[in-house]
C-alpha cells in the first residue's frame, strides 16, 4: 500500500479486473489473500529481484562473501568487497544500448534493478500528471524491493521520491525520453551527460 497502488501485483496477472485492493494482508502473521473470488496475482513484477536475493541468500550459505549477481540483465546484487571498493555497473541508455553508459554505480552491499518503458505499458490513470520515464533505476538493500520500486517509479514518476528518500539506503536514476536524468536518494553514481 505505500505506492498507493502504484506497484500492483493483480496487474500482472492476465486477470484485469482485479485491483491490489482485492489482497487482504495481516502484517502480524505474514498472511495474504485475494479477498475476491477469481482475482490472481503475479510475482513478475518482483520475480527478478527476488531470485537475485535468494541467489545471493544461496551463496552466502556457501560461505561466498564477494559477488555480482544480474539476473535478466535487469537486476543485480552486489555484496562484500571487503576493502571497501564497490562493484562498478553501467546504466545504459535504453535508446542506445550499444552506446557507452549513461551512468556508472558504485554498488557496495546493495542491489539494483532498472525497468525500461519497453517491456510494458503502465496504467497511470490513478497518477495524472506523472512524468513518463524511458527507464528507472532503483538501489535498494534487496534486490525484490528494488524491483517493486522501480516498477511503481515507471507509474508514479518523480512522486516515488518520499518512498526512496525515506529509507536509508535507497536511490533512484530516472531517465525521461529526452534523455535527461534525475537522480535523488542515495547513489553513489556519476552520470554522464
Amino acid at each position: 500500500h505505500q505506492t498507493g497502488g502504484a506497484f500492483d501485483p493483480t496487474a500482472w496477472s492476465k486477470q484485469r479486473e482485479a485491483r491490489y485492493t482485492d489482497i487482504w494482508y495481516d502484517a502480524a502473521s505474514g498472511q495474504a489473500m485475494l479477498k475476491r473470488k477469481g482475482a490472481a496475482l503475479s510475482l513478475r513484477g518482483v520475480l527478478n529481484g527476488y531470485l537475485a536475493d535468494r541467489l545471493a541468500a544461496r551463496l552466502e550459505g556457501y560461505n561466498f562473501h564477494r559477488y555480482l549477481i544480474s539476473v535478466a540483465k535487469t537486476a543485480i546484487k552486489a555484496q562484500g568487497m571487503g576493502d571497501h571498493s564497490s562493484w562498478m555497473v553501467g546504466i545504459d541508455d535504453p535508446r542506445r544500448p550499444q552506446a557507452d553508459s549513461l551512468c556508472r554505480v558504485a554498488l557496495v552491499d546493495q542491489s539494483m534493478v532498472t525497468v525500461n518503458d519497453t517491456a510494458w505499458t503502465p496504467d497511470k490513470s490513478s497518477f495524472p500528471g506523472a512524468a513518463s520515464f524511458l527507464s528507472v533505476t532503483v538501489l535498494a538493500p534487496y534486490a525484490y524491493e528494488a524491483n517493486a520500486l522501480a516498477n511503481a517509479a515507471m507509474v508514479m514518476g518523480t512522486a516515488i521520491r518520499p518512498l526512496i528518500e525515506g529509507v536509508p539506503h535507497r536511490g533512484a536514476v530516472l531517465i525521461d525520453h529526452n534523455g535527461q536524468i534525475q537522480v535523488f536518494g542515495s547513489v553513489p553514481a556519476a552520470c554522464m551527460f
